[in-house]
């Protein structure tokens, strides 16, 4: 009873305040509105769109300039400078300075420079701005290095049907290279079957029937000079009357035919000489000597020819496979297509939770953020006003003893911690955002506004006015919202940061909705067990320091 009389009383204090009232009720709601706004009609990529870059652009040939994310601003000409200088006077966040044959010297293969001046004091958009030109120039790069291959694939594409010509060709080479081989061992083969025996054998031959019929001619002379004169001696003898005259005329006659065939036979003889000298078996022989060694000769140099063709015919097949090999290989580079090449790896981004604005992400933390924020100011005022009023100590007076006084403000603030709750998730509904009211979320509520009630209770405690209440606030509630893992992750934190924001209240109250709301998981027990730890150490602090000190005096 006592303690729903002390929760009562709060609550109608509480609805008279109307201060204390906007603070809760409206101010949530303003800032949920402003952000919702700024992050909820676009995704969380979009929601940094619009940024402002100067373009300094002396290229003629490079016009068309689109750059996701930027609104482009050209600054004209011969203004390298100024490009710099509205980056160095905050004017604008970044600036591309294009130089005059950019794209000239791109084409000739020399290479050219961009230069991006950046605002490096807004590290968010000085860092969108640097990936997105680095994007850009990536781009370019591929674009550059697709039409290099590309054309280097046209002429590879001619040189390889040139090739293919080639390799025809040497095919056609070969082959009659081989019938060329295939008709220099024939005529070898008819060379071996051309044999000089034959002649020498019939020069000899000639050589010994012209020795015969020469001594025959000289043997045939004498003996008929012989008969002719043995006649002329009988005729002379017997013709002057041993004989008759008809036997004497019939000698006579026979001396004169033997004379007549003398002379025949001596201008036989005569013709045969001049047929002998004609005929020189040494030049047979010689001519027989020389048809060997031109045989042989012969039979050398097709060997050669033969062995030429030969090693003619292998290189000439290993030249034409190794050309077809080439033109497989040129067939097989030139069907790739270039983009392929030059960007083997293209990125698929698959957002696994859709297209899902940034806002939506950000709601549930902005929802703890906030009730951090407010419900600890309240409450360290509210505390800190009954203990300048007197009202703490007059309290305690009656039989109403500390954890009780604190249990009644933990559910009078728990209940002003829903009220604040469900007016925000009210509001985040209208930009889209659906928070899911379930046992798992009502807990984490539960245990965050308890926590943060009672960090409030202990700073109202511990100050003397409300100043330093909402001062001793800010200092508490400020470091938790930066370590709470929401704007800033962990991930660019040092490990000693991190440890200690993995374990404050508002970090814990954070990951634990996240899991439920955006991750569809389950709550960290080992975390809600830890935040039931902190309330607890917290509550004998707070009991502790009011024992000591009920009044601000």
């Amino acid at each position: 009873m006592k303690i729903e009389k002390l929760v009562k009383k709060d609550l109608k204090l509480f609805s008279r305040d109307t201060k204390t009232l906007t603070l809760i009720i409206i101010a949530p709601v303003i800032i949920l509105v402003i952000l919702g706004n700024v992050f909820g009609q676009t995704t969380s990529a979009k929601s940094l769109a619009g940024l402002k870059l100067g373009l300094c652009n002396l290229d003629e040939e490079y016009k068309e300039i689109s750059i996701p994310l930027f609104t482009i601003e050209d600054l004209g000409k011969e203004c390298q400078e100024k490009a710099e200088d509205l980056v160095n006077e905050g004017k604008i966040r970044a600036s591309l300075f294009i130089p005059k044959n950019f794209t000239k010297n791109i084409r000739e293969g020399y290479g050219s420079e961009i230069i991006l001046y950046v605002d490096n004091s807004k590290t968010q958009t000085a860092v969108m701005a640097s990936e997105s030109i680095k994007a850009l120039v990536q781009k370019l790069n591929e674009d550059i290095g697709t039409d290099f291959i590309r054309g280097a694939w046209d002429k590879l594409s001619d040189l390889n049907k040139k090739l293919k010509f080639v390799v025809k060709e040497a095919e056609y080479t070969k082959n009659q290279t081989i019938d060329i081989q295939e008709k220099v061992a024939n005529l070898q083969n008819n060379l071996k079957n051309i044999s000089t025996e034959g002649i020498e054998k019939q020069v000899i031959e000639i050589n010994k029937s012209l020795g015969e019929l020469s001594n025959t001619q000289i043997n045939i002379t004498p003996e008929i000079n012989n008969i002719t004169k043995s006649l002329k001696e009988i005729h002379n003898t017997n013709c002057q009357g041993n004989i008759s005259q008809d036997q004497c005329l019939t000698i006579n006659s026979t001396i004169n035919k033997l004379d007549i065939i003398n002379e025949n036979i001596a201008d036989k003889e005569n013709k045969i000489n001049l047929v002998l000298k004609k005929i020189d078996s040494t030049q047979l022989n010689a001519t027989a000597v020389k048809i060997n060694e031109t045989k042989t000769t012969i039979n050398k140099e097709l060997k050669n020819i033969n062995e030429t063709f030969f090693n003619y015919t292998n290189n000439l097949i290993e030249i034409v496979d190794e050309l077809n090999a080439t033109t497989q290989l040129l067939d097989t580079y030139t069907s790739r297509d270039p983009k392929n090449i030059v960007r083997a790896v293209t990125l698929n981004e698959e957002k696994v939770f859709g297209e899902r604005t940034y806002f939506e992400f950000l709601a549930p933390g902005i929802i703890l953020v906030l009730l951090l924020f407010t419900i600890i100011l309240v409450s360290s005022s509210n505390i800190v006003n009954e203990r300048k009023t007197g009202t703490l100590a007059r309290t305690l007076l009656s039989p109403t003893s500390i954890p009780t006084f604190l249990l009644s403000k933990i559910i009078f603030f728990t209940i002003i911690c829903f009220i604040e709750i469900i007016v925000m998730i009210i509001v985040t509904r209208l930009f889209g955002v659906k928070i899911p009211i379930n046992l798992q979320i009502i807990l984490i509520f539960l245990v965050s506004s308890i926590n943060f009630i009672v960090i409030g209770l202990i700073l109202g405690s511990l100050s003397n006015s409300e100043n330093a209440a909402l001062l001793s606030s800010l200092v508490i509630a400020l470091p938790m919202f930066f370590l709470s893992n929401l704007f800033f992750p962990f991930e660019i934190m040092p490990k000693f940061m991190k440890s200690v924001g993995s374990n404050l209240p508002l970090t814990l109250s954070i990951n634990n909705i996240d899991k439920i709301i955006t991750y569809s998981t389950s709550i960290e027990l080992s975390e809600v067990l830890k935040l039931i730890i902190i309330f607890i150490v917290l509550s004998i602090l707070t009991h502790l320091i009011i024992k000591r000190k009920p009044t601000a005096d």
